[in-house]
């Protein structure tokens, strides 16, 4: 089949098949970086929040105990 093919063809079904397989990588890393921005999101604005504050209550806890004894 491409043994009949002029070699101009066969560059630009190569060329063609080339330029697919850069689209399908790119549109993987494209959603790759979404979810890791997604996961990234939750952990700045979700779990720091929660952790500082954690640790604030933990600070108190601990200055309490310090003037107990």
């Amino acid at each position: 089949m491409f043994k009949n093919m002029r070699i101009g063809a066969r560059l630009g079904l190569g060329f063609g098949l080339l330029v697919l397989i850069l689209a399908l990588v790119g549109s993987y890393a494209i959603n790759s970086v979404q979810k890791i921005d997604d996961s990234l999101d939750v952990m700045v604005n979700d779990r720091l929040p929660k952790i500082i504050q954690a640790n604030e209550w933990y600070d108190g806890v601990n200055a309490v105990a310090r003037i107990l004894r």
